[in-house]
């Protein structure tokens, strides 16, 4: 009776060692936080770190641990002030990426690659720390990216003063509006070039640029890269993992 009382025990304590693990990781996630990669990394097993719940592993259990963490980062983004939207096409991006998971090794790179994503989601499109008047204007800015914007139209379409929305936008974001627009076009832009369908003039007039020199001034000016650059860097990269 002694011996089933402490096994008991143990599986209570390992039991509540991963939930801690679980919200620790989930809250480092709705802060856009990377030390969370770090976190998962020193585990010999990533998945364990996260969900241990199927012995075994076999290749659909590891799937639904990894829908599973899947779902959770959607409610650690939307708690950490990320838009619904945003968190749809990433939710709906790693729910066909799941189901294509053949291996162990695969899913171990699965689960860093939505948690890196989810992060960079956070801390690209939180506003969890803006005032009401800046989360209005950053979500205006989000839906409408692709269109050309200026802090005046911004401003009408939220109904406030353009002079008393610029100065709280830099205040919050430490970037005027127009600096804000150019990093989350030069981000969109990034995804599109690595999946490689577009020129890059097509690309600057489906993000809202009129000339695809200023989109490649301001890209650079941005990451340091011309896109064509950018590109080739994710490319060695690439080669590098494989």
């Amino acid at each position: 009776m002694e011996d089933r009382t402490e096994i008991l025990a143990e599986s209570n304590s390992i039991i509540e060692e991963r939930y801690e693990g679980e919200k620790i990781m989930l809250d480092l996630i709705s802060k856009g936080d990377k030390k969370v990669i770090r976190l998962i990394t020193k585990e010999p097993n990533p998945l364990d770190l996260f969900l241990n719940r199927f012995p075994g592993q076999p290749i659909r259990a590891v799937k639904n641990s990894l829908l599973v963490l899947n779902t959770l980062c959607r409610i650690a983004a939307e708690k950490g002030g990320v838009h619904p939207v945003f968190i749809h096409h990433l939710s709906a991006k790693f729910s066909v990426l799941i189901e294509r998971v053949s291996s162990l090794h695969q899913s171990n790179s699965m689960l860093i690659q939505i948690v890196n994503e989810y992060c960079e989601l956070a801390h690209t499109y939180s506003t969890r720390s803006y005032s009401s008047i800046v989360k209005k204007a950053v979500d205006y800015i989000h839906f409408y990216l692709d269109h050309p914007l200026t802090l005046q139209e911004i401003a009408d379409a939220i109904h406030v003063n353009s002079t008393h929305l610029s100065r709280k936008f830099k205040e919050e974001t430490n970037m005027n509006v127009i600096e804000y627009i150019h990093r989350m076009r030069v981000e969109n832009a990034k995804l599109y070039l690595v999946r490689g369908k577009y020129s890059i003039t097509e690309l600057a007039f489906m993000l809202g640029f009129n000339d695809a020199n200023y989109f490649a001034r301001v890209f650079k000016k941005i990451t340091s890269l011309t896109p064509s650059q950018y590109v080739k860097s994710c490319e060695k990269r690439s080669l590098h993992r494989s």
